[in-house]
């Protein structure tokens, strides 16, 4: 996950019909989620060659680079609604944020591991009190400044759920080498509150794919290039004198590739080149340095 800054004023045309408009106030008004359309709140279209297109995942993606907004991971996303559309598991009595089914600060893109398939669904903890209901302006129709996800009411429900385009993932997660060595596990490190954690959780982003893809995709590449860098120091390739220079432009690199949001996990790449000890921690540990 990282922090993403999308336009809000940006919308997909779809969500910007005033047909949308008016059933999206219908909806509120009524609270009948059976008027909730996921051909709307998708944007589904017909292209050219017959298949089914997503008008609402090409915006997304402009954003977030084809990537899951929980994981990072490349993938043709699922529309997920942050504060879910129909049920909160947490409440029974709950009937879902009906009203914010096609709210474009409420879409973020994720793949079907974090959304569905053993992740998030209905999940949505909080810490304030739950908003139950819509909240309606001077004329009685849905007051959609308020269904902003910054919104005054809304942050007041105090999520545990990070939201990428609201909170800085960097401040509450970090990672470590997992207990077998074998992968990179992500942590939390707000120990009070503990969004990091819940998060966490809520989209399952410990998985076993996902400790190991980290590895491979991102701390071994790196660890792989220094290692070479020694070993080639052994042979005479690479003198004493010039192998310091060689080792910082690896590290350029890997600063580089750690604002490169076209790439998975920019996260942990951010993240282990940030200080001595997470350094230490993530790459100099996995070193197989002979001397």
């Amino acid at each position: 996950m990282r922090l993403v800054i999308k336009d809000l004023n940006d919308k997909p045309d779809i969500l910007k019909k005033q047909s949308t408009i008016n059933t999206q106030n219908q909806i509120a008004l009524s609270g009948n989620t059976n008027l909730i359309k996921d051909s709307v709140y998708k944007g589904t279209y017909t292209d050219s060659e017959g298949k089914t297109q997503s008008s609402v995942r090409e915006k997304l993606n402009k954003y977030y680079f084809h990537k899951c907004a929980y994981c990072e991971v490349i993938c043709k996303a699922e529309i997920e609604h942050y504060r879910p559309k129909r049920g909160v598991e947490e409440d029974e009595n709950h009937k879902g944020y009906y009203w914010l089914a096609y709210e474009w600060s409420n879409l973020v893109p994720s793949c079907r591991y974090c959304n569905t398939e053993g992740g998030k669904g209905n999940q949505f903890p909080i810490m304030g009190p739950r908003v139950i209901s819509p909240s309606l302006d001077s004329l009685g129709n849905l007051d959609v400044t308020q269904s902003l996800v910054s919104s005054p009411n809304l942050s007041l429900e105090k999520p545990f759920l990070l939201h990428p385009e609201i909170d800085d993932p960097s401040e509450v997660l970090g990672f470590t080498i997992d207990d077998e060595k074998k992968g990179i596990k992500i942590v939390g490190l707000d120990n009070e509150v503990k969004r990091g954690e819940k998060t966490i959780k809520i989209c399952n982003l410990n998985r076993d794919f996902l400790k190991l893809a980290r590895k491979k995709n991102v701390t071994d590449s790196f660890v792989n290039h220094i290692n070479s860098m020694f070993a080639l120091n052994n042979q005479g390739v690479i003198t004493n004198e010039a192998l310091p220079k060689a080792l910082k432009i690896a590290f350029i690199e890997a600063d580089v590739q750690s604002e490169d949001f076209t790439l998975e996990y920019t996260l942990l790449r951010k993240y282990m080149i940030s200080n001595e000890e997470r350094f230490e921690q993530i790459v100099i540990s996995q070193l197989e340095i002979s001397t």
